[in-house]
């Protein structure tokens, strides 16, 4: 019983441990993907001059590139 046990939370364990790397790997992507994403809009407001750059002066045509769905299992 001793053993089923120990095996059960070490499987728990590993797959928790799993998660959270999958979490590290995904919020550094998204950190980069935000960080390019400003950098984008700083050039734009650069070339646009000193005027200021809002949504009125954005593209229309403008998609986003990914989209994201996440939902909570508590």
């Amino acid at each position: 019983m001793t053993d089923e046990i120990c095996s059960t939370l070490d499987n728990v364990l590993f797959e928790y441990l799993n998660l959270i790397s999958k979490y590290q790997e995904n919020w550094q992507q998204i950190s980069k993907d935000l960080e390019g994403g400003f950098l984008q809009l700083a050039h734009a407001k650069y070339t646009m001059g000193p005027g200021r750059l809002s949504q009125d002066q954005y593209d229309g045509r403008m998609q986003a590139a990914s989209r994201m769905c996440i939902s909570f299992v508590i």
